[in-house]
């Protein structure tokens, strides 16, 4: 066979499958409405469609088809990114970011913002330190940037986040020139947690007793902010720790907007930097817009829309955020009813704190397989497996619940 493939990539092969998991399970449930798809990181109702929210279907209502297949700048409409800035951050905090030069481009979902801060953040072939349990996606996109990934354990032996370890692995890897660290936060995929503010504190604490030359970016992974149970106001107020770090450390967000409004396909996120001066802000700019055209060239004009029409301004922010609530109320209830059972029989996961997933550790032999024969379908991800509450509907939360004690009993 005669192999085109450049040497460089001939190794490279997909880790995971998760969207193909999913199909599978997708058309399982066509056939079978019994079926349990606990698969997909995206909302449905109790109905079993996909959410739909008002403000969006308006949206589709009243398409200006010469704006919304026209071509959008390349880092995105202003009109987007000043309304993304006040939502990820909070319209009440942003006083708090007074000293810091904030900018926002539009990115291709929240992995077109990781991917691109990787690239202008981490020098080719350093190392990426990243969770132990993790979005298998991750490992991919630090490949393909050229790097290195290596995990960081992102608990303890007792399931609290372990701040210390990150410090460990950066020391590790003190001679890199520039570093990048994801984290996760809130409603953890795929393991639910989210991070106290204790967390927050321990974690600037560590990092801020290194003795280190070099230059570190902190990147916020915010994909599921708007989904833990203060609806994200506890986290955007721990992200102000984030301003004790030393100067050698820098912070930026990558958001996932197609996930907040539901309109997964059309592919839309963003990533914010928090710059100390003009200078770097400007050199954000440029070496996103850079990346940005080499890749997607520009964003979905009409998903940008969408998203700066439901949150241009603080009313519109906060009539969105009552719509947010709904959806978060629900997964709470799902994951409540889910892991009430498991914790009543005893069979272990990490402490469920909002969010799409509940995460089961150390489970039985072959709990995949014997979920399937039970019309159940759920996703292996590292040691554990992972269960998208936020794909089921409440009675089937339940249901998974007594199977899992069923199949743990025999």
């Amino acid at each position: 066979m005669n192999n085109f493939i450049a040497s460089n990539r001939t190794d490279i092969h997909t880790s995971e499958n998760v969207l193909g998991i999913a199909n599978e399970a997708r058309l399982a449930k066509k056939n079978n409405p019994l079926v349990i798809n606990a698969t997909t990181g995206s909302y449905y109702d109790e109905d079993g469609s996909l959410h739909l929210f008002n403000s969006v279907k308006e949206a589709f209502k009243n398409v200006s088809f010469n704006d919304e297949l026209s071509y959008a700048p390349v880092p995105g409409p202003t009109s987007y990114n000043d309304s993304i800035v006040p939502w990820i951050l909070g319209d009440d905090n942003l006083k708090h970011y007074s000293s810091y030069h904030i900018s926002s481009v539009a990115t291709m979902g929240g992995s077109g913002a990781i991917s691109m801060a990787l690239t202008n953040y981490a020098d080719i072939g350093s190392t990426v330190l990243l969770p132990s349990y993790a979005w298998p996606a991750y490992k991919q996109i630090i490949i393909n940037a050229n790097l290195k990934p290596v995990t960081y354990d992102l608990f303890d032996d007792n399931y609290n986040f372990n701040a210390a370890s990150i410090k460990e692995k950066l020391l590790s890897i003190k001679e890199q020139t520039h570093t990048v660290i994801i984290i996760n936060d809130p409603c953890h995929n795929p393991t639910g947690y989210s991070m106290s503010n204790n967390d927050y504190c321990n974690l600037v604490k560590e990092l801020n007793s290194i003795d280190i030359p070099n230059y570190v970016t902190i990147l916020m992974d915010v994909a599921y902010l708007d989904f833990e149970p203060s609806f994200g106001a506890l986290t955007r107020l721990n992200f102000l720790e984030l301003q004790n770090l030393n100067d050698h450390y820098h912070f930026m967000f990558a958001a996932s907007l197609s996930k907040t409004l539901g309109i997964y396909g059309l592919r839309l996120g963003a990533l914010i930097d928090c710059a100390k001066s003009e200078e770097e802000a400007n050199d954000f700019i440029e070496k996103a817009k850079f990346f940005a055209r080499s890749t997607w060239s520009n964003p979905n004009h009409f998903a940008c829309d969408i998203v700066a029409n439901n949150l241009n301004t603080i009313e519109k922010r906060n009539s969105f955020k009552e719509e947010i609530k709904a959806v978060a109320y629900n997964l709470i209830k799902r994951g409540v009813a889910l892991t009430s059972i498991l914790k009543d029989a005893n069979i272990p996961f990490i402490s469920y704190k909002g969010g799409f997933f509940v995460y089961l550790v150390n489970p039985v032999e072959d709990l995949i397989n014997k979920l399937i024969k039970e019309n159940i379908y759920a996703i292996q991800m590292g040691d554990g497996v992972r269960f998208a509450i936020s794909s089921i509907s409440f009675e089937e939360a339940i249901r998974l619940g007594e199977t899992l004690v069923k199949i743990y009993n025999n």
